[in-house]
């Protein structure tokens, strides 16, 4: 696999994980809370299953961070995945940009 293959692998999976109104609301949850965010996270109006499924599939990607202590589960942002993700998008953005003046007018569509 090429180095331009693996940021495109990376950046799909990032976007799969965040591709979810749920764990977007769960990773602002996270961010907005300074401290464990078991309890904060039951108003956003899912069972704990499926919550915990969604935190699941986030940590399983990096993005947020967790441990258990004194039976309260305690997660945090993962900053340095946020970055990656960020470094992505930006990568993806520019590269758009430098052909920004190649338009579908040549082709009849405008």
């Amino acid at each position: 696999m090429d180095i331009e293959e693996d940021k495109n692998n990376r950046l799909a999976s990032l976007c799969r994980s965040l591709g979810n109104i749920s764990r977007v609301t769960i990773i602002q949850k996270v961010i907005e809370t300074k401290s464990c965010v078991t309890e904060d996270l039951k108003d956003i109006g899912l069972s704990s299953s499926i919550t915990e499924q969604h935190i699941k599939a986030l940590k399983k990607e990096g993005l947020i961070k967790g441990r258990i202590a004194r039976s309260k589960a305690c997660y945090c942002i993962n900053i340095d995945k946020l970055e990656e993700f960020k470094k992505l998008v930006d990568g993806l953005y520019n590269k758009a940009k430098q052909h920004e003046n190649i338009t579908c007018s040549r082709d009849g569509i405008s």
